[in-house]
């Protein structure tokens, strides 16, 4: 395998950046990285939240533990933040090809 095919696809399939650090170029590695990880952690971070929340309400004995009202709170739940996850996946997606994209032309004009 070739080393633009090798970059881009450790940027595709490990994690957006990985294939920039194969390449040595560290800077844009950690650039991507980082920009990737910002609103992954912070979906992660909403959807603990809102988990915890839910657990919260059900310990309390606020919920009944039935599979009709667990199912309408969360599709209530889900329904509000539809919008702002969308938004951060679509983020999400576009940092990822970027990266894969990068990864692929600097491993291309690289001069070993």
């Amino acid at each position: 395998m070739n080393k633009p095919t090798k970059a881009a696809m450790m940027s595709l399939f490990i994690y957006p950046g990985i294939g920039q650090f194969f390449l040595k170029k560290y800077i844009s590695s950690s650039v991507f990285i980082t920009l990737f990880s910002i609103p992954f952690f912070w979906t992660l971070f909403d959807v603990f939240e809102k988990t915890n929340l839910l657990m919260k309400n059900i310990v309390e004995n606020q919920l009944p533990l039935d599979v009709a009202t667990l199912t309408d709170v969360f599709s209530n739940l889900v329904s509000e933040q539809t919008q702002t996850l969308d938004n951060k996946a679509l983020l999400m997606m576009i940092i990822w090809l970027l990266s894969t994209v990068d990864a692929y032309r600097s491993a291309y004009y690289q001069k070993d």
